[in-house]
């Protein structure tokens, strides 16, 4: 049934980089926010208002919040490579997803 092979598969909701977005100029999302414990918070590269520019080699611009979940999300113990903008530089990371630590934090991929 499909009950049964869903318990089998990792949620894949559950796994993200640990940041809170929001739309900033020029339809880029911002990091608003980096979760305690989360892998950008302790990859100590990500600040606080870097641009997301893309999400494994994908340009986001113009990406909702939502769009951006769907590439961030995944399995845990997987990896995504992010780009950010911080004034004029772009850099480019690779993070591991984890399960969030606050379940009640939604907004955070």
């Amino acid at each position: 049934s499909m009950s049964a092979n869903a318990k089998k598969q990792p949620k894949p909701e559950d796994c993200g980089i640990g940041i809170a977005f929001e739309v900033g100029r020029k339809d880029f999302l911002l990091a608003r926010a980096l979760v305690d414990g989360g892998s950008a918070e302790q990859s100590g590269v990500i600040r606080v208002d870097d641009m997301l520019v893309a999400v494994d080699g994908v340009p986001v611009r113009g990406f909702s919040v939502q769009q951006v979940a769907k590439l961030l999300l995944g399995a845990e113990g997987t990896y995504v490579e992010v780009s950010f903008q911080r004034q004029n530089t772009v850099y480019t990371t690779s993070l591991q997803r984890k399960p969030s630590q606050r379940r009640g934090k939604s907004s955070a991929q």
